[in-house]
């Protein structure tokens, strides 16, 4: 990969540029095809009532993967039920710090209409029936500094 970079550039450019590029070489050398910096697997499904609002939670073990420590991290978990077919993508976030290599277990809950089939179908089904796939696209680094990486 070339990048070429115009002398006439703002400084802040150049080290916010340098910053993406040492990030994501990082996360595709610690880890084999070009796997995302933050591991995510959902482990369990729960359907609850929250003051009469339907919601249900993915129970997700995370594990950060990035060779850095991080301070918060965000991406899309899009479902797909056993034919591929989309029954939706759901904004996950965290704002508290993980360090590398550091496990955790977190539940991420959201509200749902139970008269809408693609919300029900996720609910209805056990987690070896659907198929998740995890891309974040913002890491925040503990020194503040945030990076992007998004992959497709």
């Amino acid at each position: 990969m070339q990048i070429e970079i115009n002398p006439k550039q703002n400084l802040n450019m150049k080290k916010l540029l340098l910053v993406f590029i040492v990030l994501v070489a990082s996360c595709t050398n610690n880890k084999q095809d070009n796997a995302p910096c933050i591991d995510l697997k959902v482990i369990a499904i729960k359907d609850t009532t929250v003051n009469y609002i339907r919601q249900f939670g993915f129970r997700c073990a995370i594990k950060n993967v990035s060779g850095m420590n991080l301070k918060a991290y965000r991406g899309i978990l899009n479902v797909k039920d056993v034919f591929g077919e989309s029954l939706g993508g759901f904004r996950i976030q965290d704002d508290r710090d993980i360090k590398n290599g550091e496990s955790k277990t977190i539940t991420f809950r959201y509200s749902y209409n139970p008269y809408d089939a693609s919300q029900t179908k996720i609910i209805t089904n056990t987690v070896d029936k659907l198929k998740f796939d995890w891309k974040p696209f913002n890491l925040i680094l503990v020194n503040g500094k945030d990076s992007s990486v998004y992959r497709n």
